[in-house]
């Protein structure tokens, strides 16, 4: 038999909701007892748990302490026959 539907709210989280609470899990990447510690911190706005849900996975990039810097190596242009005549017009 099929239950009766409760109406739902496109913006707020129902955490009675198993469904959403799965599909907003897989959304954010976080875990369920992230989610709920999430929920109680922000309330259960979406646009507030997206926010703070991407605001913590950030990642922080720091190279090891023993990497060089890189080096940029110059590159000679091989001589051509252009710039011959061009140096005899000069020099003359």
């Amino acid at each position: 038999m099929i239950g009766k539907r409760r109406p739902t709210f496109r913006n707020r989280l129902d955490l009675a909701d198993h469904v959403q609470v799965r599909v907003i899990k897989r959304r954010l990447r976080v875990s369920e007892p992230e989610l709920v510690r999430l929920v109680g911190r922000v309330g259960n706005s979406i646009a507030a748990l997206s926010k703070e849900a991407s605001s913590r996975q950030t990642p922080v990039l720091t190279l090891p302490a023993n990497v060089p810097a890189p080096t940029i190596e110059t590159v000679s242009q091989p001589k051509t026959h252009a710039d011959d005549h061009a140096l005899e017009a000069v020099q003359v």
